[in-house]
């Protein structure tokens, strides 16, 4: 079987005595096909599981006719792993991650500004009152996430890293629902792009010249569009409108300098910083944890507010006691 029809899904996600609900197949290096690894009937083994997890670069797919139910699987038991002590933090993380990008990509799909502001305020209020539960590992973090450059991806991991640095500055409930909701939706502004298959950057100077001008616009572009919806707060308008600014005043879109610009949207530009070094693109590799670290360090005081900053360095850098 080929890959024709199938979608990847993260193989963490496949919770041992679960039943997913929906065929899964395995990528076979040497036949250069798919093999049915689980029945839609079948519980997912610890044995399973265990190959897997000694197995961080298999590829996994169900059918693309079945993401539905794999993404009702996901809702349905996420409040219920979070809050087990005996289920893995690596798995906590997949599971919760690729609830999230799920949400993401259906509100996108129905190509409406209000649905993805619905889905971005619930996916931030759900960092809120599920990320407690899960203890969120930096380092655990980063390896388990996507690191393509899609809208959906970049959205999520920003999301993620926002709510690592919040966490850790003590942030309370609502305004760590507000930032990670804020950082969800914090490039709306490129929705059209997001929308557009093919919209990478071409090596044509009339490209590049357009994707640059367009880039300059899409923090002020994305805050008209909240602007419009109901129930945006203040928080996410500015993360929206700031994620650009930098402390030394060299940002855009006003070129803000240092407390000008809001806390949260401090924490969203380190997260955005960060992700868009680590993720891959056509024209690079994505950097390793420690690189991008290292270049946030380089940057923290100039481009990106030290306080925000450091604490994502302590976050990636702290040891894991799951």
């Amino acid at each position: 079987m080929t890959t024709s029809g199938l979608v990847t899904i993260h193989p963490l996600t496949l919770v041992p005595n679960y039943q997913v609900g929906t065929n899964v197949y395995l990528w076979n290096e040497k036949t250069n096909s798919t093999v049915k690894f689980l029945s839609s009937n079948q519980v997912v083994t610890e044995s399973m599981f265990s190959f897997l997890l000694s197995n961080p670069s298999q590829k996994v797919f169900i059918q693309d006719t079945s993401l539905s139910s794999y993404h009702d699987y996901l809702d349905e038991h996420l409040p219920t792993w979070l809050g087990e002590s005996r289920v893995p933090r690596v798995l906590k993380t997949a599971v919760f991650a690729e609830s999230l990008h799920g949400k993401l990509t259906k509100a996108l799909e129905l190509q409406s500004v209000q649905k993805l502001v619905e889905c971005g305020i619930q996916c931030g209020e759900r960092f809120a009152t599920l990320g407690p539960q899960a203890h969120f590992d930096g380092r655990e973090v980063h390896r388990t996430l996507r690191h393509d450059s899609s809208f959906v991806t970049h959205a999520v991991n920003t999301a993620f890293y926002a709510y690592l640095i919040a966490e850790k500055q003590g942030h309370v409930e609502e305004s760590v629902s507000d930032i990670c909701s804020g950082a969800m939706l914090h490039d709306i502004g490129k929705i059209e792009l997001a929308t557009i298959q093919g919209a990478s950057l071409t090596s044509s100077e009339q490209s590049q010249d357009r994707a640059q001008r367009r880039e300059k616009a899409h923090p002020t572009e994305g805050f008209k569009l909240l602007c419009q919806e109901p129930g945006v707060t203040q928080t996410q308008l500015m993360i929206c409108y700031q994620h650009h600014e930098r402390p030394d005043g060299h940002g855009f879109p006003v070129g803000l300098v240092r407390d000008e610009i809001e806390v949260a949207s401090r924490i969203c530009a380190v997260a955005n910083r960060f992700d868009g070094l680590t993720c891959q693109r056509e024209e690079r590799p994505g950097m390793t944890r420690l690189a991008a670290m290292r270049v946030l360090v380089l940057e923290k005081n100039t481009a990106l507010d030290q306080e925000a900053t450091k604490c994502l360095e302590q976050r990636m850098s702290q040891t894991s006691t799951n």
